[in-house]
């Protein structure tokens, strides 16, 4: 097992080989492919691509390379699919709250991706208004999954689970002698479990962080639409292609009390 640190979690890899030293440095790339997503799109470091925009997409467009760009576009898919309820403008309201740099509670921030302008022949976002902040904390470690898990594939690696935080997951492959990986999902006993087999997996729950405002305890899941927190207890797991958008969706699914009508086919919820 290989691991790494970042995005504010642990990150581990198991590979199942007959030469397991021979993918080592493939292991090895896939993450650093994690690392390489962790300085790009933190908001949390003042030299990262995300807080450069934060900074100054209001102000005039900002060149992206074209895995960044398709990583928003399908942010923006995923807001529109889910009436708002995922959005990753969130990071005023983040602030506001207190679960970055605190702010002022009582002063709801600019949240909106109805803000944000992609343009696909330019490659480059611009916001059309002041005071958005750009948050990939819902999204960016499925994202992160994903890349390494390309890099891994290219690599020739056949069967591996890759996790980041025991939240987002992905798996190629199966083990020997089995339907696939066997993963926990948590929730009551008997504990529920998923079996993976060349497919992703992102479970959320409003019982992770939390903040303490005006003596009352609530989560970091924040509803976008009206910048507050979601008030129940929750959670959901997303299966699916990709971990990026299981991560999306999972988050998206915590806000909303349905499945919506643009909830893709191809994956499925899990409640827990």
């Amino acid at each position: 097992m290989l691991a790494v640190a970042a995005m504010g979690t642990r990150f581990e890899l198991v590979l199942v080989a007959e030469e397991p030293e021979r993918f080592r440095p493939v292991a090895e790339a896939a993450l650093d492919e994690i690392e390489v997503w962790h300085q790009r799109l933190t908001r949390f470091e003042p030299g990262s691509l995300v807080s450069f925009i934060n900074r100054t997409a209001a102000t005039r467009p900002i060149p992206l390379d074209r895995e960044t760009y398709d990583l928003f576009a399908c942010c923006q898919e995923v807001w529109r699919a889910s009436e708002g309820a995922f959005d990753i403008t969130i990071g005023s309201a983040m602030e506001r709250l207190g679960f970055h740099d605190r702010g002022d509670a009582s002063e709801l921030g600019t949240v909106g991706m109805a803000h944000v302008e992609l343009d696909p022949d330019d490659v480059t976002i611009r916001f059309c208004r002041d005071g958005l902040s750009l948050d990939l904390g819902a999204v960016g470690k499925g994202h992160a999954v994903d890349c390494a898990v390309g890099v891994l594939r290219g690599g020739g690696v056949n069967t591996a689970l890759l996790h980041g935080g025991t939240s987002s997951a992905a798996a190629i492959g199966r083990p020997p002698g089995s339907e696939g990986w066997r993963v926990a999902l948590g929730g009551e006993r008997p504990v529920r479990t998923a079996t993976l087999h060349d497919n992703c997996l992102s479970v959320s729950r409003t019982s992770g962080r939390t903040v303490v405002i005006a003596d009352r305890t609530v989560s970091h899941i924040i509803d976008p639409r009206d910048q507050a927190p979601v008030g129940t207890t929750r959670s959901v797991a997303v299966i699916g292609p990709s971990a990026r958008l299981c991560d999306a969706w999972s988050t998206a699914l915590l806000v909303l009390d349905g499945v919506p009508p643009g909830f893709p086919a191809e994956y499925e919820v899990v409640l827990i």
